[in-house]
């Protein structure tokens, strides 16, 4: 409330919080004439201010949260590994450490913008292969531009562009997930097989090797399967400046 200089009170109002005892107005100069006073008690607003400030930043935290997740949605992490983190990752034998180890190491390369290595990761259901590669996309997330896809998803998203009224070009979406500083590939060897097909991935992963940019495929393929399925010349992109397979050749988290 505004005052007059001259309608200060010779002594200073002293009045009574229940919470915190008697406490002195405080009268604040905001020009020659003119005074604010404050009938509140000094530490219910420090403690008021210091609430309001806490709810401020929870209510960030979670708007940052809520964000992240609706990414982490839209980049193709399911509901059930979107919250998970390498921390959830039990690595307890060698080649755990080792794939966790590269997994991390991705990610890290990725958000320092370091060149990064193409990865093949190889074995059988369970075990924890696109569990790794969405602890990945989640480390990333916030500064790179990622998509994690199945392979059939990816072919029928191109042969969508054949139909008549589709908006998109085959063109365009070749060159969309070419540009992204990463593409996660799974569930390579459950589409059909055919030439159509390994056209269409080798496509977009020739588009990402000439982007100079990294691409993750998961498979329960072999070696061997994993080049017929989507040929040598793809594998070799894959494989060129320090790409590595990582094999997950252990029982499957599920049965535990």
């Amino acid at each position: 409330m505004l005052i007059n200089r001259e309608d200060l009170p010779e002594t200073p109002e002293v009045r009574t919080c229940q919470e915190h005892g008697e406490y002195q107005v405080r009268y604040t100069p905001i020009s020659t004439n003119k005074l604010i006073y404050s009938g509140f008690c000094e530490d219910c607003l420090k403690r008021d201010k210091a609430k309001a400030e806490q709810e401020s930043l929870e209510e960030q935290k979670k708007n940052i949260a809520d964000r992240k997740y609706r990414r982490l949605l839209n980049s193709g992490v399911s509901k059930r590994l979107i919250k998970k983190t390498f921390n959830d990752y039990i690595a307890t034998t060698k080649g755990q450490i080792k794939a966790k180890a590269v997994c991390e190491s991705v990610a890290t390369s990725l958000v320092k913008g370091d060149p990064t290595p193409s990865l093949i990761l190889n074995g059988g259901v369970g075990t924890g292969k696109t569990a790794l590669a969405a602890c990945i996309v989640g480390e990333v997330i916030d500064s790179r531009t990622v998509r994690l896809k199945k392979a059939i998803d990816l072919v029928r998203e191109l042969k969508e562009t054949w139909k008549k009224d589709n908006l998109q070009t085959e063109k365009e979406i070749i060159k969309f997930y070419s540009e992204l500083d990463l593409l996660i590939i799974d569930e390579i060897g459950m589409q059909f097989g055919s030439d159509t097909e390994r056209l269409f991935i080798f496509d977009v992963i020739d588009g990402r090797y000439n982007e100079n940019k990294p691409t993750i495929i998961i498979t329960n393929l072999g070696m061997e399967a994993v080049t017929k399925t989507i040929g040598e010349r793809t594998v070799d992109r894959l494989r060129e400046d320090g790409g590595q397979m990582i094999r997950f050749d252990w029982e499957s988290y599920r049965k535990n």
